[in-house]
């Protein structure tokens, strides 16, 4: 497993939608995601996990994840949190809030 701390930002237009979090490149590679995909996110405990879908998501663009909002409260995440990335072998991503 890989760890790779990043941090939030916020999008002034999205605010009220959650919070973008921009993805590095070698995390997607290890997931073999491209930089659009149509993401699916489940809240697991304290924990987020990403993974593939066709259905109703958040796609991600040029590489970063937009973290619905109810999720994002729920969780405490904000603009400066900084999450931890953990990338599983079936392809899903799961992120845990550090501070």
């Amino acid at each position: 497993m890989k760890y790779v701390y990043v941090t939030l930002k916020a999008c002034t237009s999205m605010r009220k939608l959650g919070q973008l979090l921009t993805l590095p490149p070698q995390v997607r590679k290890l997931l073999k995601w491209r930089p659009d995909e149509v993401l699916f996110f489940r809240k697991r405990g304290n924990t987020i996990e990403v993974t593939k879908c066709d259905g109703y998501t958040a796609r991600m663009t040029k590489g970063k994840l937009h973290i619905p909002a109810d999720i994002a409260r729920n969780l405490n995440i904000k603009d400066g949190s900084i999450v931890e990335l953990i990338p599983k072998d079936d392809g899903t991503l799961i992120i845990r809030l550090c501070r």
